[in-house]
């Protein structure tokens, strides 16, 4: 995994088990939207990449992230 983009609320991954594996972006997508702070997630297994947005401010820092890495198949 290595992050390809990053600004104030916006996050863009480049994740080499995303490319063009469908199943595997609709897991991580899921994972992701049940996290708190995360306002929306698209995966794009062409591009092996995914684009988070999430909430910024001093609550998001106190919050723990359940980790969703490795994702099964």
């Amino acid at each position: 995994m290595k992050v390809c983009h990053q600004t104030n609320g916006r996050l863009r991954l480049r994740i080499s088990a995303l490319h063009r594996d469908r199943g595997v972006a609709d897991r991580l997508e899921s994972a992701l939207r049940g996290q708190a702070g995360i306002l929306a997630v698209r995966a794009n297994p062409a591009c092996a990449s995914l684009m988070v947005r999430y909430e910024v401010g001093p609550a998001l820092r106190r919050t723990r992230f359940k980790p969703i890495w490795p994702v099964r198949a």
